[in-house]
């Protein structure tokens, strides 16, 4: 019975994992970083790096990501993009560390 739901569980958290790796890819913030939007000088519409929905930029705006000029024009926070990013893979370590020993104990108590 464990080792169905291990076998199960196991595909299910590497889809999420490429979920959230192709969201990232794809998402507002790497739009503008693949315009090179770094500073104030460098900052871009959200229209001429393919952000068709202001929505879409409440997020980013509110984590710190992005930061707007006065006139409409956005640019991304290094400094910010960088916690960020050393957040999000201490925090996928540290699944990947619960999985694995999730895993252990599973298939330890299953042997059992």
């Amino acid at each position: 019975m464990l080792r169905v739901l291990v076998g199960l569980g196991f595909p299910a958290l590497l889809l999420g994992f490429v979920i959230f790796i192709v969201a990232q890819r794809t998402g507002t913030v790497a739009r503008f970083i693949r315009a090179r939007a770094f500073s104030p000088e460098t900052a871009r519409r959200p229209a001429s790096v393919g952000v068709e929905f202001a929505e879409t930029l409440h997020g980013p705006v509110k984590r710190g990501l992005l930061l707007r000029t006065g006139d409409g024009l956005y640019y991304v926070c290094v400094p910010r993009l960088l916690v960020i990013r050393r957040q999000r893979r201490r925090m996928l370590a540290a699944i990947g560390v619960l999985a694995a020993v999730a895993t252990f104990v599973l298939f330890a108590c299953d042997s059992l």
